[in-house]
C-alpha cells in the first residue's frame, strides 16, 4: 500500500503545480501591462479632444470678431465714400481708423490661421491615437481569449488529476492516510524513498534496522525527517 501512498504524492504535487499554474494565468502581468497602457492612451485621447474643441472655439470666436470688424468697416466706408463727412479733419480720421480696423483684421486673421493650423495637428495627434487605441484594444481581446483558452486546459487537467486523488484515496488505508496527512501538515512532500539506505527527503543515512523493515514492506518513518520511507518500485 506505501507505494499508492507514493502515487498520492506525485498526483498531489501535480495539483499544486496546476493551481500555481492557473494563479499565473489569472495575474497575466501581460494584460495588465496593455490594459494599463490602454487606459493612458485614452485619457491621452480625451485631452486631445478637449483641446481640439478648445482651437475650434477660439477660431471661431476670432472668425466672428473680424466679421464684426469687417461689418463696421464697411459702415465706415459708407461714410466716407457718401459724403457724410464734410470736413477734412473728420475725413482724416476717419481713414486712420479704417487703418487700424484693417490691422485689426490682419493681426486676428493671422491668429485664425495659428488656430486652424494647431487644430489640424491635434486631428492628425487624435487619429494617430486613436488607431493605437484600437490596436491594442484588440491585443487585449485576443490575450483574454489566449487566457480563457489556457484557463480552461488548466482547469481541465486539474479537475482530473482531483479525480484521481479520490480515486487513489479510497484504496488506501485509513490509518496510512490519516498519517500521510498529518506529515503533510509540517512537510510539503510526506513521502521519501530510499536509495543506497539514505533518505531522499533529507538526504541522511537510515540505520540498518530500519531499512530491513522497509525492505520486508513495511511501513516506516525516517528517524531523521519524519517521512514515510518506501523503496521504489516495491
Amino acid at each position: 500500500m506505501v507505494k499508492y501512498l507514493f502515487e498520492l504524492q506525485e498526483i498531489e504535487m501535480n495539483i499544486l503545480k496546476k493551481e500555481r499554474e492557473l494563479e499565473g494565468i489569472d495575474k497575466a502581468e501581460e494584460i495588465k501591462k496593455y490594459i494599463m497602457e490602454d487606459k493612458k492612451v485614452r485619457k491621452h485621447i480625451e485631452k486631445i479632444k478637449c483641446l481640439k474643441k478648445k482651437y475650434k472655439t477660439e477660431s471661431k470666436l476670432l472668425e466672428d470678431h473680424i466679421k464684426d470688424i469687417e461689418k463696421t468697416k464697411e459702415e465706415m466706408k459708407k461714410k466716407l465714400y457718401g459724403g457724410e463727412i464734410k470736413d477734412s479733419k473728420g475725413l482724416e480720421l476717419l481713414m486712420e481708423k479704417e487703418k487700424r480696423l484693417e490691422t485689426s483684421i490682419d493681426t486676428y486673421t493671422e491668429r485664425m490661421v495659428e488656430k486652424i493650423e494647431s487644430q489640424e495637428k491635434v486631428e492628425m495627434e487624435l487619429e494617430k491615437y486613436v488607431k493605437k487605441a484600437k490596436d491594442m484594444g484588440a491585443r487585449i481581446n485576443e490575450l483574454l481569449k489566449e487566457r480563457k483558452s489556457k484557463k480552461e486546459i488548466v482547469e481541465e487537467n486539474l479537475h482530473n488529476l482531483e479525480r484521481e486523488r479520490e480515486d487513489i484515496k479510497r484504496i488506501i488505508p485509513k490509518g496510512n492516510l490519516e498519517l500521510y496527512y498529518t506529515i503533510k501538515k509540517k512537510k510539503v512532500k510526506p513521502m521519501a524513498y530510499a536509495h543506497n539506505q539514505i533518505c531522499s527527503g533529507c538526504h541522511m543515512d537510515l540505520p540498518i534496522e530500519i531499512m530491513e523493515k522497509i525492505n520486508k514492506g513495511n511501513m516506516k518513518l525516517c528517524p531523521n525527517c519524519r517521512r514515510i520511507v518506501v523503496i521504489l518500485g516495491q
